[in-house]
């Protein structure tokens, strides 16, 4: 019975791999059109998010080769012992890339958070964006240790019986700690703007608007709920394919909409083009028309110019326009 549904479910779950893989890709090609609208320049964060993107091909490829293989509980007695090896070993295989794109994600998080962060007046958040990189990188080190360490010797992980405990130790636990470790990560680091958007002088609007895009972020915490709770739920003794499907499925989707949120706070040059112009900004009817021109004068000893302003690349603030000529003044009109 379960041979059956486990055919059955194989198409609609290589369908989601590859709709997942091909949004995380239509976004983060999304995120450099966006840049180059703007012309800012490739930070680090956004070749994090290439690297983690590849890593996502590697996991969606090593799952649909796992379903692939896999073998179903009515053949386990037919002597497909060698499939069935395979296919436990490109499960315990994929679990490194996973954390890979999960690291680099956050960390490209991270990296964004503590660019745009002002320096003088929120050196505070920055702090805390600097221990989310630090603890990403941690729980990567944790993750894959324990990985590799479950079984002695190391061939025992793809063995039958899964995880037997003359060679393996409980993972269960472990996995428990390691899964509460990041999504407690991926909560600080999506709650971190909410601090910032709502002491920013902007129409009530606009911050709603954006509280509500980071506010997506969360979603990408339900779902490492939803893959923790498949995991410690699964029966390792019965048919491996099967018991495994939702926390494979979990494990894709968490990668995908990670790089998805993580490329939505560039996007507004993009939807700007896609969206007519008045649906974008919040416009005004001034009762006068004044038009007002100053000079500022820009000193050798002048503070440098700091490039990292949190609402440069997701907001149009409210204020005059400035126009910049090559010399020693700033004219605004």
């Amino acid at each position: 019975m379960q041979a059956d549904i486990v055919n059955g479910r194989r198409p609609s779950f290589i369908a989601a791999q590859a709709a997942l893989a091909s949004l995380a890709t239509l976004f983060t090609v999304a995120r450099f059109i966006a840049k180059r609208i703007r012309h800012f320049p490739t930070y680090s964060e956004d070749w994090y998010l290439i690297i983690a993107l590849v890593f996502m091909y590697a996991c969606v490829a090593l799952h649909i080769a796992a379903t692939a293989i896999g073998v179903q509980s009515s053949r386990f007695i037919s002597g497909h012992m060698g499939e069935l090896e395979r296919t436990l070993f490109l499960l315990w295989f994929v679990r490194i890339p996973h954390a890979v794109a999960l690291t680099l994600i956050r960390c490209s998080i991270s990296i964004l958070f503590i660019r745009t962060f002002c320096y003088f007046t929120h050196h505070g958040l920055r702090r805390t964006a600097y221990l989310c990189l630090l603890f990403s990188i941690a729980w990567f080190v944790v993750t894959v240790t324990v990985v590799l360490t479950n079984c002695r010797p190391i061939y025992h992980n793809w063995k039958v019986p899964a995880e037997n405990e003359k060679y393996c130790f409980p993972l269960r636990p472990f996995t428990a700690v390691v899964l509460i470790w990041g999504l407690t990560l991926d909560a600080v680091i999506w709650t971190l703007p909410l601090c910032v958007i709502w002491r920013l002088r902007l129409p009530r609007v606009q911050k709603i608007g954006v509280s509500t895009m980071f506010a997506l972020g969360l979603v990408n915490v339900v779902i490492a709920v939803l893959r923790l709770t498949s995991l410690l739920y699964r029966d390792n003794s019965g048919d491996i394919t099967y018991d495994a499907f939702e926390a494979r499925i979990w494990a894709i989707a968490q990668i995908g909409t990670a790089i998805m949120l993580a490329s939505c706070p560039l996007l507004h040059p993009v939807f700007e083009l896609l969206i007519p112009r008045k649906w974008t900004r919040i416009g005004f009817v001034p009762l006068n028309a004044i038009r007002v021109t100053t000079r500022i004068e820009i000193f050798p000893d002048s503070m440098p110019w700091t490039p990292n302003c949190f609402v440069d690349d997701i907001l149009d603030t409210e204020g005059p326009t400035f126009e910049i000529d090559r010399g020693h003044g700033l004219t605004c009109c």
